[in-house]
């Protein structure tokens, strides 16, 4: 589904060229980290994105596509990645970053509640086998 909506196009929907140029409305952005291995080559470890097309409130914006390689977790990459995001956001006139992510991923909750993420609010849902709730976040900036 992601591929159909922002992810078809990343520097469209999240108004890359504005951004860079100055133009850009609201707050969207999309961050991408890498690293290099020891031949020279480049390698993509993680990325996030935040985008205000989502919100009727332009103070408003939602952190999108939060995700790290697994190989390269517990490095400090997503603290780098949340406080780019962040610092973007106020620059922009965000007031509030809101996220929303599912019980099965219990330890990205925890990372983002010790950013100050507050789980504002729970729905239950059922995918094939699985359960689970998904838990709506929200950060006062």
């Amino acid at each position: 589904m992601s591929m159909r909506d922002d992810l078809v196009d990343i520097r469209e929907h999240y108004r890359m060229e504005q951004s860079v140029k100055g133009g850009g409305d609201g707050a969207s952005h999309f961050w991408v980290a890498e690293t290099e291995k020891e031949d020279g080559s480049k390698v993509i470890v993680g990325c996030v994105g935040i985008d205000s097309s989502t919100q009727s409130d332009n103070t408003y914006t939602e952190l999108r596509r939060m995700s790290i390689d697994r190989s390269y977790r517990r490095r400090g990459i997503a603290s780098f990645l949340l406080n780019a995001l962040i610092s973007y956001a106020r620059d922009h006139g965000a007031k509030k970053i809101v996220l929303s992510t599912t019980s099965w991923q219990a330890s990205a909750i925890r990372m983002y509640e010790r950013f100050g993420w507050v789980d504002v609010r729970q729905e239950c849902f059922s995918w094939l086998t699985r359960s689970g709730k998904i838990h709506f976040l929200e950060l006062d900036i």
